[in-house]
């Protein structure tokens, strides 16, 4: 059964599915794979996934204020890998440049001179098949 927000849409045309800042409070990679097909699956071929998550891989001192202060703070939050956001989309298409720190996805002029290490979240779009 669909909620009338979305059955207020067109899906058998391509839809964009943004998931951001989402995925890192589902700690369980399986649920977080199965969120993802669930709301995936009556999507259109040529529909986009926009997902971000949190990420402690650019910084060497392992995100002290990230992680831990969500989880401090009584808020699950996982950081995943690079390989582990890369999951996240299988079976579909990583538009280019790929996974990367957000401020690297289509970066514009106020993205100039952020320090990776100052940007814990990964960031990608794919396309469905």
């Amino acid at each position: 059964m669909r909620s009338p927000d979305v059955a207020a849409f067109d899906l058998t045309k391509p839809v964009a599915l943004t998931l951001i800042a989402v995925l890192q409070h589902i700690t369980d990679d399986s649920q977080a794979f199965d969120f993802i097909a669930r709301l995936t699956e009556p999507l259109a071929p040529g529909s986009a996934l926009a997902i971000s998550t949190v990420t402690v891989e650019n910084d060497p001192d392992g995100g002290p204020g990230t992680v831990r202060t969500y989880n401090q703070n009584g808020v699950p939050v996982v950081a995943r890998n690079r390989t582990g956001v890369e999951a996240l989309f299988a079976g579909f298409k990583l538009v280019d440049p790929g996974v990367v720190p957000v401020h690297h996805w289509r970066p514009g002029k106020e993205d100039q001179g952020v320090n990776d290490k100052d940007v814990y979240m990964y960031g990608a779009v794919a396309i469905t098949h």
